[in-house]
Parts: C-alpha cells; structure tokens; sequence
C-alpha cells in the first residue's frame, strides 16, 4: 500500500473513531470538518469496519454504523445520479475537443471534477474497448488515473501506459484544473459537491446514536425520518402539510446556487460558469426556482432555511446585475430569487435584510420586461415602500435617502394615477433625499441626486414652465460642482449635455412668450392672425391632436442629447439635402420656418434626439413587441383567382387541379380583379394588412397548394399560397416597431389630454 493511501486509511479509521466517541449532535460538525474523506473508499472501510464490529459482539455500533452507512450511501447515490448527464456531457466534451483543450475544459468545469467524474471516466472507457475503441478508452483510462491521483485516491506511477492524447499532462508540474492533494490526507479538496450533499442532509436529520447514549433519542427514530424525506411536505391553504414529490432543479443552476454559496456570492466565480453556458437556459427557471425554495425552505430546519435564502438572495443579487445574457430571463431569475428568499428573511426574522432585498426586487420590477409595465411600476413602488418601513431617516439615513431616490425614479415612470402627481411625488421623494445627502458628507449621491431632480423638473406638469426650467438649469448646475471633467469624466460629459439641451429648450420657449405677448400675427396671403386665432384654426381643421403629438415628443426628448460629432453629421447631411447655393438662401429658408442659426442646431439634431429616446424607453421590450407581432409581420406571395361567379370559379379550380391549365393563365383569362394582369400574383404583403380571413387561410397553407375555393368580399377566389416570408428581427423592422411604439404612446396621451 502507498504511502498516500495508507494516510487516507488512517485518516478513515480515525473519522469513524471519532464518529463513535462524539457526543450525541456532533456528529454533522464532524462530517463537515471532514468532508473531503466522503467517498466511495470512506463507504468500503465503513463496511469492513461495521463486519469487524459484528464479528466482535459490539452490536450498538455496528448498529449505529450501519444506519449511518445508509444513509451516506443513499445521499451520494442522490448526488451522482443527479449530476450524472453533466458528468457524461463532460466527459463526451473531453473526447470530442481539440488536442491541447483538456486542461481548459476541466477548468471551466472545476465544480465536476471528483471521484464521480473518475468513476464515469472508467465506466465510458470500458464501454469504448468493448467497442474496439481503444484509443478513445486509453484517453479516459489515463485521464482518470490523471484525476484521481490529484484528488488522492491513489498514488501516482513513474510512467503512465496509456495515452492521454499527448497533451500537457494533468500533474502538479503543469497547471491543472485541480490542486494536487498533499499527504495530509484531512486537506479538503476545492469543492466536494457530494460532502456538500451529505452536510446538508445531516443537518435535516440530526444524525446521532443513542444506542450508544442512553441520554438521546434512538437512531432507529432518526432513520425513520430519513425515509420520511423522501416525500416533500407542502403547506396547503389552511397550513397543513401534504406530501407530494419533491420539485427538481435543473442542475445548472444547482450548480449556480452551489457556487454563490461557496464563494460568498463572488460575481466571478459564478459569472464565469454562467457565460459559459447561456445555451442551457431555459425561461421557465424562474418557476422552476420558485418550485423548488417553496419546497425546499419549509422542509429543512431554521438556520440552514436561512442559508439557502440568503444564497438565493445573493443569486438573485447576481442575476439583476449580470452583464450579459437576456436582460429578461435575468429579470425573472432575480424577482424569483429575492421574493423566494422573503419566505424566510422576512421582516419580523430579519427587518434589514428583507428591507434591502424589496429595495433591490424594486429595481427588478422597474426594469421588468415581462408583464404590464403599469403593474410592474406598481410592484416597484409597493416593495421602495415596504423597504421604507424598515429604512427610516432616524435608524438608517443613508439607506432612507437611497431608497427615496429610487422610488423617485419610478414615480417618474409611472403610467397608472394622475401623471402631474406622479411628477410632484417624485419631486418630493428627491428633495427628501437631498435633506440627507449633502454635498460634504455624500458628494456623489448628492451630485447624482441633484442630477435626477433635475431631469424630473423638466418633465414637471404643474407650476411656471420657465420656473421649473431654471429649476432643472439650477440643479444640472449644482451637480457638475461634483462632477468635474477630471474626476467623473462620464457623468460630467452627460450632465454638461444635458444643461446644454435644458439651457436651448429654455432660450426657445423665451423666445415663444415674447412673440405671444407682442401680439405677433401669422399671415397668410392677404389674411392675417393674431395669436390668439391660431389655436381655434388648428382645431377648426383637425391639425390640433398633430400639434400635441409634436409637442409632447418634444418634452420627452427634452433631456436628450447628442455628441458634438453627431450634431456635426446631422448639420452636414442637412446641408447635402437642402443644397444651399449661397447664404442668402439659407437664411430665407431660416425665416420662413421661424428658426435662428443656434435654433437650427437643435433642429437638425431632433430626429436622432427621438430615435435616441425610442431606443431608451421602449428598446429592452423590443424583441418581446416583435414576437407579439410576427405573425401579422410575416409576409406572403400568392396567386389569386377571383370571379364574381361561383359555377365557373369551381370549373377554373379542377382545371387547375387536372393541371389543364396553369394558374398564371387562368387568371389572366377569367379574374376579375386588377392582378389579372400580372397573371393573378400578388406580394410580397404582409399578413397584417389583409383580412383575418385571408390571412388565415395562406398562413396555414404549404407552398404551391391550392386551395378550395373562398369567399373574398363579393368574389369566390382560388388562391395559391408561393412563398412564405418570416419577418426579420432586423435593424429596418426595429425602427419601424419603435416608430409603432411611440404613436401607441402618443395616442394614449391624446386621450388623456380629449383632443
């Protein structure tokens, strides 16, 4: 026997000692202290330790024991099965990749590499030379003994005989997944996913042996409860428990959940298994997680419940915040995770915790992609609340003042209510936050929050227009007393644009009241208007609702600018455009659309200031639009033949089924509708524009099929579907659904304001 293994037997030996000795209840710290010794070679000792003990007449421990093996090997045999299919993914990765790409694939899978990555390596390599495979099985077979020697199972030999493909060697002397054990045979291993397992499952059940103690309560009683896990207690509404079978996770994010524990919630430890495998996620992880919490979190006890929610917690934290992937599904993982963790840290067990997870389940529903935005507005609002119940300005100022600005910029947003309130509400939650935030204590919160009451000023219904203007110019101006060049190059650039475009707004609506107070007319041939006969006019002929569409896009583009770069294109393509020949036609153009030269500036810039704004607020639930409308975006080629009589219709259809005649004559010949012309082909058209009918009928039908006859308005019409054309998710169909977007926007305005 090596000397390693010899250690490792020792180190057995002496875990069962003292599995033996310990007090009854100890025994979970002792399998955690230890936890790198549960394996399959624990298991064979234990067993020949439990036959020594029944050959020598010590019954109570080889009871004790024996229970004990039970349930350990029932625990890993849980633990391999469900990480089986990620083991054999691993291993048909390893046989199938590059030569030189071993060592990087097991480091991207750190959390697999163990003695049932070995055990699975050898079962595959046995299947392979039954096969005649015995390349591929020599590859596993001296992978596997490459593996289980840097995991201290066995001890290593001078010169392997199989070939792991030639490729840098997994060996203490090359950078390998995985750090060599030493000869401490008690030094745990990186990460020891079935110790875990077993850990956890002995903490459910207080493994003990009172048989041993007559102080404690029987094992058998303790084993009983063992078999009682296996089906899943479920509170009911009236708080009684059934039982049902217990909920599964998918095993990636089982992985995902391990990890956050493991490394504290440490975003790059997860992040990094989480990038490289965007392709297993799946959109209903988020019941699948709720599922499994609610399950999960009422059957074990109190402080590992505690543990589990404050991991999911730190997930949830993780998924809100990750910088790739669906913005959605990441959504949905991050309100799954926090309202699951609130099944145990709520407010009565742990009032701080649960404040800052409704604070952060806040920010998930504003963002929320899924659902009514009104309703998610809604649930923010209700959870910055909530948050404020615990967050008070006396116990916890910065967090109160945090919270307040938050809840702030939802108000902002909010669709639901008098939208004027909303704005005021939102004024008063800054100014609440500006009375903690100070620019001594808190500069940047405070240069932040002066920033967002500015941008709320601008919206502002009620009060003097040109007050809350200067108000927001106030503001921005506070801020960049923070946020100079030097030290917030970002923010100082963004709020310098944003006091630049405040400023213009402000010197262009100056210039409005003074042509209304000097009585101004518009004149119009040989008839003139005074001010105050333009608004009956517009409304006279129904170019009043086309006033207030412009000019409700142009307080919601208010706040929004554009480079120096881009106002140069926007000004040179203007230019190219209009072809001005000399300077005189160009400032006759200027008078004659009442614009000066910095006007024209802000005037050339205003289509991308708008596509700018369409992106901002409606761009995350784009491709969620899109899907909503494909079907009636998809566009279709057919043939149509239509004729006013039905008997000859029916005569023309067999024609074409007979193949008498083809479909391009016939039309020709008999239709009576303008495409006869062109042999009876119409498209490309969308589905959308036709009929429900219609589009029904050539959606559901294959290429080249004729179909029976139908009604179409006062014809009977043969129709023939030629090619199907799904829409694109492309950056033509994007601008147009933006477009889509801002009207339903701005019709809805419409019908608040009656017009």
């Amino acid at each position: 026997m090596s000397n390693i293994e010899s250690q490792r037997l020792d180190a057995y030996l002496n875990l069962i000692q003292s599995l033996l000795n310990c007090s009854v209840g100890e025994e979970q710290q002792l399998l955690e202290a230890n936890q790198d010794l549960i394996d399959s070679g624990f298991l064979q000792v234990l067993e020949a330790v439990i036959k020594q003990a029944e050959q020598e007449g010590a019954k109570d421990a080889a009871q004790f024991l024996s229970q004990l093996l039970t349930v350990l090997q029932q625990s890993i045999s849980e633990a391999i099965s469900s990480r089986l299919p990620a083991y054999s993914k691993l291993v048909q990765t390893l046989l199938t990749c590059p030569q030189g790409e071993e060592n990087q694939i097991l480091e991207a899978h750190r959390d697999l590499v163990d003695v049932g990555l070995v055990d699975v390596m050898a079962q595959t390599a046995g299947s392979l030379a039954v096969l005649g495979e015995m390349e591929a099985a020599n590859f596993l077979v001296d992978g596997a003994r490459q593996l289980a020697v840097l995991l201290g199972l066995v001890q290593p030999q001078v010169k392997s005989t199989a070939n792991f493909r030639q490729q840098p060697e997994v060996s203490a002397s090359s950078k390998s997944p995985i750090e060599p054990t030493s000869t401490n045979p008690k030094q745990p291993r990186q990460i020891n996913f079935f110790a875990d397992r077993i850990k956890n499952l002995a903490g459910v059940l207080g493994i003990g042996k009172s048989s041993l103690e007559s102080s404690a309560t029987s094992t058998q009683e303790k084993l009983s409860n063992l078999s009682n896990t296996s089906q899943t207690p479920v509170v009911t509404k009236d708080n009684q428990i059934e039982t049902s079978a217990p909920p599964e996770l998918p095993y990636l994010l089982l992985r995902l959940l391990q990890i956050t524990k493991d490394s504290g919630g440490n975003p790059q430890a997860v992040y990094s298994i989480l990038e490289s495998n965007l392709s297993q996620i799946e959109s209903d992880w988020s019941s699948s997680l709720r599922n499994w919490a609610s399950y999960t979190l009422l059957t074990v006890d109190g402080n590992t419940a505690k543990g589990i929610a404050k991991d999911l917690s730190n997930l949830a934290t993780l998924f809100l915040r990750c910088p790739f992937g669906s913005l959605e599904l990441n959504l949905e993982m991050a309100i799954a995770g926090y309202e699951s963790a609130m099944i145990i840290l709520n407010r009565s067990t742990e009032p701080t915790v649960w404040a800052a997870i409704q604070n952060n389940l806040a920010i998930a529903y504003s963002d929320r992609i899924q659902g009514e935005k009104a309703e998610n507005l809604e649930q923010a609002i209700a959870s910055h609340q909530s948050a404020l119940s615990v967050y008070t300005r006396q116990q916890f100022p910065q967090d109160w003042a945090m919270t307040q600005n938050n809840l702030a910029l939802v108000y902002r947003q909010r669709i639901k209510g008098d939208k004027a309130e909303n704005i005021e509400k939102a004024i008063a939650s800054h100014q609440f936050a500006l009375a903690v935030y100070t620019r001594e204590s808190t500069p940047r919160a405070w240069a932040t929050t002066q920033s967002n009451l500015a941008q709320t000023y601008e919206q502002r219904i009620q009060g003097n227009l040109q007050e809350n203007i200067e108000k927001a110019i106030a503001c921005y101006q506070l801020a960049l007393q923070i946020y100079t060049r030097e030290a917030f190059p970002e923010q100082w650039t963004t709020t310098q644009q944003r006091l630049t475009a405040a400023c213009q707004y402000r010197d262009q609506q100056l210039q409005s009241d003074n042509l209304l107070t000097s009585n101004t007319v518009l004149k119009i041939g040989e008839q003139a208007f005074t001010a105050p006969e333009i608004i009956p006019l517009l409304a006279k002929y129904g170019f009043l609702p086309q006033l207030a569409c412009e000019i409700l896009v142009e307080q919601a583009i208010a706040t929004i600018s554009c480079t120096p770069e881009e106002e140069k294109a926007c000004l040179s393509q203007f230019y190219q455009v209009r072809a001005f020949q000399t300077t005189e036609q160009k400032q006759a153009w200027l008078r004659q659309h009442h614009l000066t030269e910095e006007q024209l500036q802000h005037w050339v810039t205003r289509p991308l200031r708008l596509e700018k704004y369409q992106q901002a607020r409606w761009g995350k639930q784009l491709h969620s639009y899109f899907i909503q409308r494909k079907s009636q975006l998809d566009q279709v080629v057919y043939s149509i033949l239509r004729h006013e009589e039905p008997n000859l219709v029916q005569e023309l259809y067999f024609r074409m089924l007979e193949g008498e005649q083809s479909f391009a004559e016939l039309a020709k010949q008999y239709s009576q509708g303008p495409e006869a012309e062109v042999g009876g082909l119409i498209g490309p058209v969308e589905l959308g524009s036709l009929s429900p009918f219609l589009a029904q009928s050539l959606s559901s039908s294959p290429v080249g099929q004729i179909l029976n006859p139908i009604q179409v308005g006062k014809y009977l019409a043969i129709i023939r579907v030629e090619k199907h054309i799904p829409a694109q998710f492309d950056a033509t169909t994007q601008k147009r659904l933006l477009h889509e977007l801002l009207n339903i926007w701005l019709e809805k305005e419409l019908q608040q304001l009656n017009l």
